[in-house]
């Protein structure tokens, strides 16, 4: 009787692990979807500059800034990645 206790335990604790790791890989992709937002709804396009750039590799994103001040542009750029030795599973990259 013990046994089949502990089996039932040690499956129950590592359906719990694998559940924490399915949240915190969906918690990424959520964080990066919400700045993906972020950052295609502050687009601007300067003068003599592309607002969105692809050189195949990175995309390049021309914003606003949402500091305090507000003022000023940045230049955002997004690439794709694999992560595999990490337990988040982040595709996706974001450099200022």
């Amino acid at each position: 009787m013990a046994g089949l206790s502990w089996r039932g335990l040690d499956g129950m604790a590592r359906t719990q692990n694998q559940l924490n790791q399915r949240s915190d890989q969906v918690m990424t992709l959520q964080a990066g979807l919400a700045q993906w937002t972020a950052d295609l709804d502050a687009l601007v396009q300067p003068p003599h500059t592309q607002a969105l750039d692809w050189d195949g590799r990175a995309l390049r994103i021309v914003r606003r800034s949402t500091t305090a001040s507000g003022d000023g542009l940045l230049v955002v750029a997004w690439t794709r990645r694999n992560v595999v030795a990490r337990a988040s599973g982040c595709v996706g990259s974001r450099r200022r």
